[in-house]
């Protein structure tokens, strides 16, 4: 990814309608689950990456670039087949489509975060508290 974004950062800046930056991310990427440490690690990564550039783009004043990242739970394909959800009511297996269509919207609205199911968010914020709670509430809601 990063080297996609050193290739077309350039003409998106040259341009004078800009341009947008999507990342495919995960919910593994805002926190960890057992098992794929590595896989976390490089959605950590992503996110990070596109936080700082849209920090930076700020700074830079380049008010018509935008990033958005995408950060949805397990998608009902085959990468997910063997998933194994704690709370599917809170938790469902999403599709493919619903995850296209939400982030076609999210690049209309210039959103910058987009977290699918939206029930994932309540995990993100539980980050506000100290760390053995967030773990407990992980623990309890997912599979790690």
């Amino acid at each position: 990814h990063f080297w996609t974004i050193r290739e077309f950062l350039p003409v998106m800046m040259a341009q004078e309608s800009g341009g947008h930056v999507v990342t495919i991310d995960s919910v593994a990427g805002l926190m960890g689950v057992a098992g794929l440490t590595d896989y976390c690690a490089s959605k950590f990564g992503a996110f990070g990456l596109t936080e700082a550039l849209r920090f930076e783009l700020t700074k830079r004043g380049e008010s018509n670039i935008h990033t958005t990242i995408v950060c949805p739970s397990y998608i009902a394909n085959e990468m997910a087949k063997d998933a194994d959800v704690k709370c599917p009511m809170l938790f469902p297996l999403i599709t493919e489509d619903y995850v296209v269509n939400q982030i076609i919207h999210a690049v209309w609205r210039k959103q910058a975060l987009i977290v699918i199911p939206r029930t994932i968010k309540l995990t993100y914020l539980a980050r506000l508290y100290p760390v053995s709670l967030y773990d407990s509430v992980v623990k309890m809601w997912a599979n790690v």
